[in-house]
């Protein structure tokens, strides 16, 4: 459930495999409507070839019952590389920034001692550069300015820069800074009872009790969400509308974008189609933003695209908005995994889902179904009584299900058999007839995974 409401951004974590302190444990993860951590998904590798690399993103994805993710963030591995461009073709696959900046130290450290200095200024260059050309030329000058140009391991990395620079991810959803948090809280979990020292059983239980521990803390952000409102800063209309749809934390963070908005100067280049405007700020060295409105559609599109990346509008596109005198969000613009209501299975016509318009209307079905079995378990499983009752209604509903099933397939074969004897008729070559209609065939994977925990 939780890869169904949040699954379009996940991180496949693996640094923990090659610490000898630690059990070789993988971990699928992402974040969820309060930019808290969530996990979809945990292995034991041991093997790091490709083939086991596709064999576990099959499985994983088999078992979730979901679309693939829209973004997938691993580290820098050619093996990992070639199992997602095969398992996930359509999915947006980005190497983790930090990760790369851990080889950058970790190749010329013995080589270099002092890195310190070089390594703040290339997380400048990596951070602050929202724009291709600008994040070219402060690449150049750092590397300069520091005596790498002609460094082989920094040269190979600026010929991938399109698949880890934001300057080229920004226009996937990835929940780039918000993930980064979310790993944060997973490596103390890991730290502190992944050690080789102790029982796999015992590591088992203790990562599924601080899963119980996100889930708790999921539950009192929930309770905060839609019982607190917020203070506002301003009267404006869209941040009231904001403060209404979004969960607490997301408000947060579109707030301060919201405030910073007023600081910005917004010239008009062109008097078109579409209004565009170059927004600057007189503190700090932040770069110039191209932003571009059409009056039409209520659309705002800009340089920096911090909602194509993170699902929130930012400060630019926000001064755009009150400069065109825009009173609400336009729908558009509210992801629904980062409102109140993310975790509802209702299609509601407020806001956009990533993944919502391409799916199988039975995935819904299955995960609403699979949402309530959930709760059925978790309340009978705490007596005898209650485990009785609980088993009775289920069983019963099992058994008037079982039937319509049966009758669905008799009437496949009878329509198979119809639309097979007038091809034969025909005198049809072999491989031209008829094929029946086959259901879709879905695994209980969540009763499966509950049955062997």
């Amino acid at each position: 459930m939780a890869y169904y409401h949040f699954g379009d951004a996940v991180r496949f974590e693996t640094g923990y495999r090659s610490n000898k302190e630690h059990i070789p444990i993988v971990i699928f993860s992402g974040v969820n409507h309060h930019v808290q951590p969530v996990i979809f998904g945990c292995a034991l590798l041991v093997d790091e070839s490709e083939e086991s690399f596709v064999w576990l993103f099959e499985k994983w994805l088999e078992a979730m019952h979901v679309r693939p993710p829209v973004s997938f963030v691993t580290e820098l591995n050619q093996e990992m590389a070639a199992a997602a461009a095969k398992v996930l073709p359509d999915t947006c696959h980005i190497f983790c920034e930090n990760h790369i900046l851990g080889t950058v130290k970790e190749e010329l450290h013995s080589i270099y001692p002092g890195l310190d200095h070089f390594i703040t200024d290339l997380r400048k260059c990596i951070d602050g550069c929202r724009i291709e050309e600008s994040f070219e030329s402060s690449w150049e000058s750092v590397l300069m300015q520091h005596g790498f140009r002609n460094n082989e391991h920094l040269q190979s990395l600026y010929d991938i820069r399109k698949r880890w620079a934001p300057a080229y991810t920004k226009q996937s959803f990835h929940a780039r800074n918000l993930l980064a948090q979310s790993c944060e809280n997973l490596e103390k979990i890991i730290d502190t009872y992944f050690s080789s020292k102790t029982q796999l059983q015992v590591a088992v239980q203790q990562l599924e009790q601080a899963i119980c521990n996100f889930h708790a803390k999921e539950a009192q952000a929930d309770y905060l969400t839609m019982f607190q409102l917020p203070a506002l800063r301003t009267a404006s209309p869209v941040e009231k509308q904001a403060a209404l749809v979004f969960s607490r934390k997301v408000f947060d963070i579109f707030q301060e974008q919201f405030a910073e908005s007023f600081g910005y100067h917004a010239e008009r280049l062109e008097d078109s189609m579409l209004h565009k405007y170059r927004l600057t700020v007189d503190d700090g060295d932040e770069e110039a933003h191209i932003v571009s409105f059409s009056p039409d559609q209520s659309t705002v599109c800009c340089s920096c695209c911090l909602f194509e990346s993170c699902g929130i509008l930012c400060r630019h596109a926000l001064r755009v908005f009150i400069i065109e005198g825009v009173r609400f969000l336009p729908k558009a613009y509210v992801l629904k995994r980062w409102t109140k209501h993310a975790k509802s299975t209702v299609t509601l016509d407020n806001y956009i889902e990533l993944r919502g318009y391409c799916e199988d209307p039975s995935t819904s079905r299955y995960n609403d179904l699979c949402y309530d079995a959930v709760k059925c378990a978790k309340e009978g499983s705490t007596s005898t009584e209650r485990y009785k009752i609980a088993k009775e209604a289920l069983c019963k509903a099992l058994d008037e299900i079982m039937p319509t099933r049966n009758t669905r397939e008799q009437n496949s074969q009878n329509c198979t058999t119809s639309l097979r004897s007038p091809v034969k008729k025909l005198g049809t070559s072999k491989g031209t007839s008829g094929k029946s209609i086959k259901r879709p065939a879905f695994k209980n994977s969540l009763m499966e995974s509950n049955g062997s925990r």
